[in-house]
């Protein structure tokens, strides 16, 4: 099931040293960890460790049905999902337009970049692209949806 043989692998200057690193900090702390425990269970008897685990097992079902009980019975309000945007007012050439309640400059801007959004996924690179853009900004498409939905809600009372 797993392999005794040590791999020997190049490595590159960041990540996998720091990965390594992590992983050895880690160890040491769980053989640190198996130690105390040792030191502590094999100076009792055998019958301290079953009252010891007894213990240990009524503890873990009385948290843990707390925990089940508490989340099922408690009265807390989820974060609203839908919230107010507030367009902010600016000097210059939106301020008239919002008087009329959508500024066509931007509702344009933010059309025009979700379409070409959209076209890039007709070609293999532009599907690359995309993507990688949607990945370093996850919530992007939400929020283009989002804030045309609330443009054309203004446009259409």
């Amino acid at each position: 099931m797993f392999k005794t043989g040590k791999r020997k692998k190049q490595l590159t200057p960041g990540g996998e040293r720091l990965v390594l690193l992590l992983a050895r900090k880690l160890e040491q702390v769980q053989q640190g960890w198996t130690r105390v425990m040792n030191n502590v269970f094999n100076g009792m008897g055998l019958k301290s460790r079953w009252i010891a685990l007894i213990c240990f097992m009524i503890l873990m079902v009385a948290l843990s049905g707390y925990v089940s009980i508490s989340a099922l019975t408690n009265d807390i309000k989820a974060a609203p999902a839908n919230y107010s945007i507030k367009v902010p007012q600016t000097s210059g050439i939106y301020r008239e337009e919002h008087r009329d309640g959508v500024p066509d400059k931007v509702y344009g801007r933010i059309h025009g970049f979700r379409m070409s959004l959209d076209s890039m996924g007709n070609t293999a690179e532009g599907r690359v692209k995309r993507d990688s853009l949607v990945r370093s900004r996850p919530g992007l498409m939400d929020s283009l949806v989002t804030i045309e939905k609330y443009y054309q809600q203004l446009k259409n009372p």
